[in-house]
């Protein structure tokens, strides 16, 4: 009975010794094949994006407002994100930080750093009584520019957590003067 018991024991250890080391093959051969496609196909897009805006006209001049929310935990990470943005080749008018009082996901408030405003000029903090989740980045933002008699304002949603390449406004206003009543979206950056 105990050798029985020992031989399913060996094999339970072998079945999970080659689950372990399939993980690390798979995880490993993952994230080199992400890092590869970056480097082949990234830069194709980037060349890609190069060639679109240069034969492009000059988008008219409108109002850009990019818009985004966090977290509590993640506020005080927000600054590689908010560069990004003031370094577009075409920056957007206003930065708009919209956060609730208290976030529901996290059951807590809102600490924001003294300085953030400082450090990021074109950045306005959007205090709202409603947490949508992750609508909360354009709601309240849609209704302030509403009520203000903006609605021709264009809206770019960002995510907190994304580090832009320097033309995404421009790509934004390029294809926003090809298709003026999609909603669009990019992914990848």
């Amino acid at each position: 009975m105990n050798s029985a018991l020992s031989a399913t024991s060996n094999i339970d250890r072998r079945q999970l010794a080659m689950s372990r080391l399939q993980t690390l093959v798979v995880g490993t051969g993952t994230a080199v094949g992400e890092f590869g496609y970056s480097l082949i196909w990234g830069r194709r897009q980037r060349r890609f994006v190069r060639q679109l805006l240069s034969g492009s006209a000059p988008a008219p001049k409108r109002r850009v407002i990019a818009s985004f929310s966090t977290l509590p935990e993640r506020i005080g990470n927000l600054e590689p994100m908010l560069r990004s943005l003031m370094e577009q080749t075409r920056p957007p008018d206003e930065i708009v930080l919209a956060l609730p009082h208290f976030s529901i996901r996290q059951q807590k408030g809102y600490v924001v750093p003294a300085d953030l405003e400082k450090i990021i000029p074109r950045l306005r903090i959007l205090h709202c009584d409603t947490d949508w989740g992750p609508a909360t980045k354009f709601i309240p933002v849609i209704q302030e520019e509403l009520t203000a008699g903006r609605g021709d304002t264009l809206i770019m949603v960002v995510d907190d957590d994304r580090i832009y390449p320097r033309d995404a406004v421009e790509t934004y206003l390029h294809y926003h003067a090809r298709l003026p009543e999609a909603a669009l979206c990019f992914r990848g950056a």
